[in-house]
């Protein structure tokens, strides 16, 4: 697996969450081997977790949070390309950003998984999916995410035609401000 780690120092986004680490996965490989996507979540988790001021839970959390958004994204890629995997901060927000490379069914997938979660009560959503009643294709990775980590997941779709980035921010082992 091609992985490219990318240190990130005193640089903001828009947000002005703090980037801290940044994975570069070319999409085969990621698909190739997902125990190696595992390790490189775990390792993501351990290295951005070790000024929180618990450490054990936030990397676990965390490291849960990007199982689940890997192996959506594991599924649901276009061949070639590359995966882009940013962790960002903002006090006790932390945030991933996944660029993905899609083509038009891929893109309506994520489209659709996201509308999903804001169309009513996330729990709710949740507990429907969990038994059963919801559409089979419901991502219920992303739905755990929401309701269990109440993490707010956006899709921005403004990059280019063949990639989405699928964002989600959380407070893990903290309080939601």
């Amino acid at each position: 697996m091609l992985v490219f780690l990318r240190p990130i120092v005193n640089a903001t986004t828009p947000s002005q969450a703090a980037p801290l680490i940044r994975v570069d996965l070319t999409a085969a490989d990621f698909a190739a081997n997902w125990q190696q996507c595992d390790r490189v979540a775990n390792y993501l988790a351990r290295t951005v977790s070790s000024d929180r001021p618990d450490t054990f839970l936030h990397a676990n959390l965390l490291s849960t949070a990007l199982n689940e958004l890997f192996e959506i994204a594991f599924v649901q890629h276009r061949a070639g390309g590359k995966i882009i995997c940013e962790l960002l901060r903002s006090g006790p927000a932390d945030r991933v950003e996944l660029t993905i490379p899609v083509d038009a069914a891929h893109r309506t997938y994520y489209r659709k998984q996201v509308a999903f979660i804001h169309s009513g009560d996330v729990a709710t959503l949740y507990s429907t999916a969990l038994l059963g009643e919801a559409d089979p294709d419901i991502a219920i990775g992303l739905l755990e995410l929401a309701a269990d980590y109440g993490a707010v997941i956006t899709l921005d779709e403004t990059l280019d035609d063949a990639h989405v980035r699928l964002v989600v921010e959380m407070h893990l082992g903290t309080p939601a401000a």
